[in-house]
């Protein structure tokens, strides 16, 4: 750790780890904002490591823009929403990587779809963990939707990364 909020956000994350068996059972997502390159997927998977192999839990990890070309797809391929529901319903914990495109916003369609993701799993108190690669709060509201935000939130560990990307060019 080379900046004072990582060891912060690293010891959070050790601590859900912690109580894993108790955060899951409770509905506790995980909220993780921030730049890019600044570890939030890194802690979510090294998490999921956690679940799966100490705790026997499963995990599903989803990456935003490959979920809604999955869901995309399967329209026109006539496949049912409710069988692509079921795939993020069904984990234990469900891992949201930038859920949001990487340009511009989602449609009315993908968030709906994805509203429809989180307060199924908000109802049956199974948590989500979600890296977001946006700056602030307010910021994950104009993207998603408060009343999305306000599901995921709710009860969820927030952390917010705001160091530079640990990525960097090569010189020659």
């Amino acid at each position: 750790c080379d900046h004072p909020g990582q060891q912060a956000a690293l010891d959070a994350i050790q601590a859900y780890g912690d109580n894993l068996r108790h955060e899951v059972a409770s509905g506790n997502g995980i909220i993780l904002f921030g730049g890019c390159g600044t570890g939030k997927d890194h802690l979510l998977t090294a998490l999921a490591r956690v679940a799966i192999v100490r705790h026997g839990l499963s995990v599903r990890y989803a990456f935003g823009v490959n979920l809604f070309s999955e869901l995309r797809d399967r329209i026109g391929e006539h496949k049912s929403e409710e069988d692509w529901l079921d795939d993020l319903t069904s984990p234990k914990i469900l891992i949201l990587s930038d859920p949001v495109p990487p340009r511009g916003e989602l449609t009315g369609y993908q968030a709906s779809m994805l509203q429809a993701v989180v307060d199924d799993r908000y109802r049956y108190m199974q948590p989500t963990w979600v890296s977001m690669n946006v700056t602030t709060s307010a910021e994950a509201d104009s993207l998603l939707g408060p009343a999305l935000v306000d599901r995921l939130t709710d009860g969820a560990l927030t952390l917010h990364f705001d160091w530079p990307s640990y990525r960097k060019a090569r010189s020659a």
